[in-house]
């Protein structure tokens, strides 16, 4: 069997009963979302606050059970310190997904504690469980998944937007390049500015943006995905540029400049660049958008 990364390790704190709770509405959802049973063997359940899928199956059900009794038990014992799901393939068992519960029983609260450090993680594990390859070949507003549903909410034209997007971003651990990763520059970018935040957009990825979000086979693709849109190219997707000299990319280049120059004149666009604080700010020339660009002052294009 092929080495297999952990598809996702969640911090578990809490009271046995509360942690057990979380691995019977974590497990069954998970169970849900990858279609590894019929849907109509699962009912809804509100929880939490979050309306969540629980089989109905006989079977899994006494499978499930006696397995979460004893979890509380070893919990109530602060016996027990990580939980593993594995799905594996049934002829072959190659695991396909791996997921990970560390449970720190020093911290585990007394039976009726008001605190739910549970809903964080159900739901972490339920809107953006770790992406595979598959997911990444639509866009994410495409997907009838919570997250696909969420992100089309920040589609809308209201207030619920900024709702959406912060919720999302909180999921997210507040981490600007795994709100890309899973919801795409261009659907995200302006909750990013609002919060003066798009200048994170270039700074180094941290190892748990990756750790716990991705699957072995999504990082095959990775390199694949479009981040303004968070999909894959399409296979024919290929550079404009390819075949050009370096003349012909400059003119090209200077083209598009002076487009974009009448387009600002005539009111149509105003574009913008990263501001200090984070937040956009509009520029006067588009040269102003190239790195180390001469100053447009001190000359000018010779196209009409």
């Amino acid at each position: 069997m092929t080495d297999v990364k952990t598809q996702n390790a969640i911090s578990l704190k809490g009271s046995a009963q509360l942690v057990k709770e979380f691995f019977h509405f974590g497990i069954n959802s998970i169970l849900y979302q990858r279609a590894l049973y019929p849907a109509e063997s699962f009912k809804r359940e509100k929880k939490y606050g979050l309306a969540l899928f629980v089989t109905h199956e006989k079977k899994l059900q006494a499978f499930m059970d006696p397995l979460l009794h004893q979890v509380e038990y070893w919990l109530a014992k602060k016996q027990l310190k990580r939980l593993v799901m594995v799905i594996s393939e049934v002829k072959t068992k190659e695991v396909v997904e791996r997921w990970q519960f560390d449970i720190h029983t020093e911290d585990l609260a007394e039976e009726g504690s008001s605190d739910n450090p549970i809903i964080g993680a159900l739901n972490f594990a339920l809107v953006i469980p770790p992406l595979v390859a598959d997911e990444v070949k639509k866009r994410p507003e495409e997907h009838d998944s919570l997250r696909g549903r969420i992100v089309r909410i920040m589609m809308l034209p209201s207030a619920t937007k900024d709702v959406a997007s912060e919720f999302l971003f909180i999921i997210c651990k507040r981490s600007v390049n795994r709100m890309i990763k899973y919801v795409g520059f261009g659907h995200s970018a302006g909750h990013l500015a609002n919060m003066g935040l798009l200048g994170q957009i270039n700074q180094p990825k941290h190892a748990s943006d990756s750790e716990d979000s991705e699957t072995e086979d999504y990082n095959k693709v990775r390199d694949n995905v479009n981040p303004v849109t968070g999909a894959m190219y399409p296979p024919d997707h290929g550079s404009a540029l390819a075949g050009m000299t370096d003349a012909q990319k400059e003119f090209e280049a200077m083209k598009l400049v002076d487009a974009m120059n009448k387009m600002m004149d005539a009111g149509i666009v105003k574009p913008g660049t990263i501001g200090e604080d984070g937040k956009v700010r509009e520029v006067s020339h588009v040269l102003e958008l190239i790195k180390d660009a001469p100053d447009p002052e001190e000359g000018g294009s010779d196209s009409d």
